[in-house]
């Protein structure tokens, strides 16, 4: 898979050499593709992201960063809505670009990525294709993946007993992510040991019939369109604390249904705006009313959540007494940076 990136990255390179892009951007594609090229580890991959972005931010209107970003960052597992933006970016830019609909058919792909993601049980962890198997690139902190004793760099040579070396990275996934409480057993290799690992996936968070799931990138419009209070749970699906929280929410939250607005952020597909919103435990449910945020919850602290929404979506708009949100360390408005502070659990 990556020498056909590699391939695709260079053939392309001759289009764009001719073309109206800043020579600082042509220095971080050119270094891109040489990093991609060589790639052996997940380091040099996310290299190749970084200088792809460097491209982008140098040249937000060529098409050509966005091209080389989408490509590379739909090599890992865990980066499928970057990859996904990238690709529309470029998509917008050059709507007539002669491989058009060959990245469109790659969105497809990687929307089908994200649809088994989210309806299988999780087992918290990011991995990179790389020409001899998949390599890890991140193992999220109390998950599954983690309890076993994955780590970074381990490469994954069978899951279950079939191997992995050749799969795309749906097939991949689909071969990783069963279902929920089903046990999972992994070959890998480690310092050129083999090890096997086991563990039991987990279920995801929030039942459909009354959270609705978003990308993080929608946030803000979810937030300024809704007619409700807006209730934010950002949770991954291996959490403990997220399974309480979910559980609890299953049994109690039903009464506000219609009067507010459940919706989930999976912090393992937003990373980004984890750290930009200052989400710094995981769960945390942030409370929205009118468009502007009036609460946090950290943890699964459920009768504070019930109290702050019994005040958001109490008929007099004035500020009850001791119901006002603190300000210290509640999150910048979306899409802003927020203040430094604040300790959790992950």
């Amino acid at each position: 898979m990556l020498i056909v990136i590699a391939a695709v990255l260079l053939c392309a390179a001759s289009a764009w050499a001719q073309q109206a892009v800043p020579e600082a951007a042509k220095k971080h594609l050119l270094a891109g593709i040489d990093a991609i090229e060589k790639a052996k580890t997940p380091s040099d991959v996310d290299r190749a992201v970084g200088e792809f972005e460097a491209a982008a931010k140098i040249a937000p209107d060529s098409p050509e960063a966005y091209y080389f970003l989408g490509k590379t960052l739909s090599m890992t597992r865990g980066r499928t809505k970057q990859a996904i933006d990238a690709y529309n970016r470029y998509l917008a830019l050059a709507p007539n670009a002669p491989d058009a609909a060959k990245v469109k058919a790659e969105v497809a792909e990687l929307e089908k990525l994200r649809a088994w993601a989210r309806k299988s049980g999780s087992i918290g962890m990011a991995a990179v294709a790389l020409p001899d198997g998949f390599y890890l690139r991140s193992v999220y902190p109390a998950s599954p993946a983690a309890a076993a004793g994955l780590s970074q760099g381990d490469k994954i040579v069978a899951v279950d007993g079939k191997q992995t070396k050749g799969l795309s990275l749906l097939q991949f996934s689909e071969l990783l992510d069963g279902a929920p409480g089903s046990t999972c057993t992994m070959d890998v290799v480690r310092k050129a040991q083999p090890v096997k690992v086991s563990f039991k996936r987990t279920e995801p968070f929030g039942n459909k019939a009354l959270f609705q799931e978003i990308d993080g990138g929608d946030l803000g419009a979810e937030v300024a369109q809704s007619k409700t209070p807006v209730a934010v749970f950002f949770c991954t699906g291996y959490n403990t604390d997220c399974a309480t929280l979910n559980r609890m929410s299953m049994r109690f939250l039903g009464p506000y249904r219609g009067k507010v607005k459940f919706v989930t952020i999976s912090v393992d597909e937003t990373p980004e705006l984890a750290k930009k919103l200052n989400i710094t435990t995981i769960p945390t449910t942030l409370l929205y009313k009118n468009g502007d945020h009036v609460g946090t919850v950290k943890g699964n602290n459920f009768n504070e959540l019930l109290q702050k929404m019994n005040v958001m979506v109490a008929e007099d708009s004035a500020p009850q007494q001791g119901a006002a949100p603190a300000q210290a360390g509640r999150p910048a408005p979306v899409g802003q940076e927020a203040p430094s502070g604040g300790r959790g659990r992950r």
